[in-house]
């Protein structure tokens, strides 16, 4: 992850000479995809994304719109572009599955394409390669929609608060001054963690959380009990800027 951002920084034109400027969302958009197609999908599915195919994962992202729950096959713009992104990335995930088969590579079992290209039913029946390319492209979008989203958010208040990224700042060079940049290590970043949690708290990327009853659930400090099968909805955003859990809702404070 730390080669792709700084690679995608080096050869970033926002980010040449001392200042500039940049479209946060679809830069946060592009980092995000290149990483996680890296990290969870191999390196021979990130060497077919670039810049092109990070516009095709906003279109199909785009296509997930409130209409689209009812009716899918509206011929609404986006959704042509949708359809047509969707069959762009299905053909390169094919590519990548007949080319490991004709060159006979070794299974790597830490790989989720290998072994989704080497699934079978409960009957014995071969995952067509089409079904294999259409979950590649769900695991990839589901691993980078919510995290483009916060770190977009991320940036935005660091660049209206820039005492805090100048803290932030400091925070990394004293703590990561003589050890490498790790999972580990960067848990020790405690300001880091405060400013992706108030972030979350403020802008949680996903709206709602529903879950069906199993058994009857008693509600605290009631006489209401929720009989089994009602669904239940919680709304984090809500809670997250109300002031009865938060002093001051509305600000974003990391401290």
């Amino acid at each position: 992850m730390e080669d792709e951002i700084r690679s995608f920084i080096n050869r970033g034109p926002h980010f040449k000479g001392s200042s500039g400027t940049a479209q946060v969302s679809p830069m946060m958009a592009q980092i995000t995809l290149f990483t996680a197609s890296k990290s969870l999908q191999g390196k021979e599915v990130r060497e077919k994304l670039d810049t092109t195919f990070a516009g095709l994962y906003h279109a199909l992202d785009d296509g997930f719109q409130p209409i689209n729950s009812m009716l899918p096959w509206f011929p609404l713009p986006q959704n042509r572009r949708r359809d047509i992104a969707q069959r762009k990335m299905t053909q390169i995930y094919t590519n990548i599955i007949k080319a490991r088969r004709s060159e006979r590579k070794q299974k790597d079992s830490k790989n989720i394409l290998w072994n989704l290209m080497t699934s079978v039913y409960k009957d014995g029946t071969p995952v067509p390669d089409t079904e294999t390319a259409h979950m590649m492209i769900g695991l990839l979008m589901a691993g980078q929609h919510s995290s483009s989203v916060s770190s977009s958010w991320i940036m935005l208040h660091l660049a209206a608060q820039p005492e805090i990224m100048e803290e932030l700042y400091q925070e990394q060079t004293h703590i990561l001054r003589d050890i490498p940049l790790t999972y580990e290590n960067v848990q020790q970043l405690s300001l880091a963690m405060h400013v992706i949690r108030e972030t979350l708290r403020l802008h949680p990327p996903i709206h709602s959380i529903m879950r069906k009853v199993k058994n009857p659930l008693p509600i605290a400090g009631t006489d209401w009990v929720v009989p089994p099968s009602h669904v239940l909805l919680t709304a984090p955003a809500t809670m997250g800027k109300s002031d009865d859990y938060f002093p001051n809702a509305e600000k974003w404070d990391p401290h």
